[in-house]
């Protein structure tokens, strides 16, 4: 087989191959994953202003079974401290691709929050997405929507932090390096801890949504 490399350094074939058999070979740390779509979703006006007023609503309290078939309780959890939900839609690639920062957000201060996915879908399903995603937290099952609708979720990505009283500190409607710094400042107040620098990763810059949630079985020329 004759090769065509003539023109590119020796020393650069040489570095280029010995960094590949030590990649793979698992001598190099994996790089963290970071979000990375090719074309997103805006928040729109009324995404925010969803948001809004559910910061304005009474106590939300909700339960179900996580991805262990374990019961979940939020009032339960709340004794234990500050809470911070999240929702997911099944086969969303908006959810894929947010989920590691959620991750990162939970290693630097899961230690005093409590953290919760909600997923559109039955207990099989968050089993499915706990395994594939590495969730390292409770993923509750919501076939019926009945969390979605309580907390007014729109689409997927949305998100609310909950205190120890059980009200809305903060919802927000989707993702952004904006919105995640406000996520890494508000749980650290909500546990009275310094905010600490937060690895935005590949973030976007503008505010994104996630995919929206649909009735559970409407028909399909309705969608």
């Amino acid at each position: 087989m004759r090769l065509w490399m003539i023109t590119i350094p020796g020393s650069v074939v040489v570095l280029f191959s010995a960094a590949l058999v030590y990649n793979m070979a698992g001598g190099a740390p994996k790089p963290y994953p970071s979000p990375v779509l090719s074309s997103r979703h805006l928040v729109t006006p009324a995404m925010e202003q969803t948001a809004l007023a559910m910061m304005k609503n009474p106590k939300l309290q909700f339960e179900g079974l996580d991805q262990k078939g374990q019961k979940f309780d939020l009032s339960e959890a709340l004794k234990h401290g500050p809470t911070f939900v999240y929702f997911i839609m099944d086969g969303c690639p908006c959810s894929t691709d947010v989920e590691p920062m959620f991750h990162r957000l939970y290693e630097q201060l899961g230690h005093k929050v409590n953290f919760v996915g909600i997923i559109n879908k039955g207990v099989d399903r968050a089993k499915h997405w706990a395994t594939e995603q590495n969730t390292p937290y409770p993923v509750l099952a919501d076939p019926d929507q009945k969390i979605i609708e309580t907390y007014g979720a729109t689409n997927s990505a949305f998100s609310a932090l909950v205190s120890q009283k059980g009200e809305i500190v903060k919802v927000w409607p989707g993702y952004s390096r904006d919105i995640f710094t406000e996520m890494n400042a508000k749980l650290s107040a909500a546990i009275d801890a310094p905010v600490k620098p937060f690895d935005l990763g590949a973030l976007p810059t503008v505010k994104t949504a996630g995919c929206a949630f649909e009735k559970p079985g409407k028909p399909a020329s309705q969608k």
